[in-house]
């Protein structure tokens, strides 16, 4: 990371770097899946696709209209649309990726049962001097900020601007919560023996 949080608080750049690594994680690890039933049948349904309309979904959807399918041709393109999934379970945000998240949690719970504890964190990030000194752009040190605590309205517009920031103290909030008071590996914690967590 940059000493002048360039990139940080660029409005744009979190959204082109994410999106262009979910391309590269598709191009590399898409497979198509579909129900046994619906196997010998598909590819036979594929090639009788109408490109026209096809083309016409395409055009319509890249033009922002909600799409619905008006001709039976356009009805067989969501029929296949349904029967057919591409799965990318490696892709960060992809709906395969919260599926596998499920069944880990899932996976979890056969192997120890239920859940004791849910934990919800909502840490203030405005408030926080640690969150400010991550955000803080004019490069002062986390004494110069409690030395001067910023007002309200510069507070807000610090963590507004900065997103990289809050995700970092976030991250850093649970890992200490995760650290300092379940403590897997150390023999039990606050609430006793850690036997399994799961964090999303």
């Amino acid at each position: 990371m940059y000493h002048d949080k360039r990139f940080q608080v660029d409005e744009y750049f979190p959204f082109i770097v994410f999106n262009q690594d979910q391309i590269s994680q598709a191009s590399i690890a898409g497979i198509l899946m579909a129900k046994r039933k619906h196997m010998r049948h598909l590819p036979n349904r594929i090639k009788m696709l109408d490109q026209e309309a096809l083309e016409s979904l395409i055009r319509r959807g890249e033009e922002g209209e909600y799409l619905k399918p008006e001709t039976p041709a356009e009805q067989n393109c969501f029929d296949i649309l349904r029967d057919l999934q591409y799965v990318h379970g490696h892709v960060q945000g992809s709906t395969t990726a919260r599926k596998s998240l499920r069944k880990e949690i899932k996976s979890l719970m056969y192997e120890n049962g239920a859940f004791t504890l849910f934990v919800t964190f909502s840490p203030v990030d405005f408030k926080h001097p640690i969150c400010l000194y991550y955000s803080d752009t004019n490069g002062r040190t986390m004494t110069e900020l409690n030395t001067r605590f910023p007002d309200v309205g510069e507070r807000l517009r610090m963590i507004s601007s900065n997103p990289v920031a809050c995700a970092r103290f976030f991250h850093l909030m649970v890992d200490l919560f995760v650290k300092k008071l379940l403590r897997p590996t150390e023999g039990g914690g606050l609430f006793g023996d850690t036997e399994a967590y799961y964090g999303t």
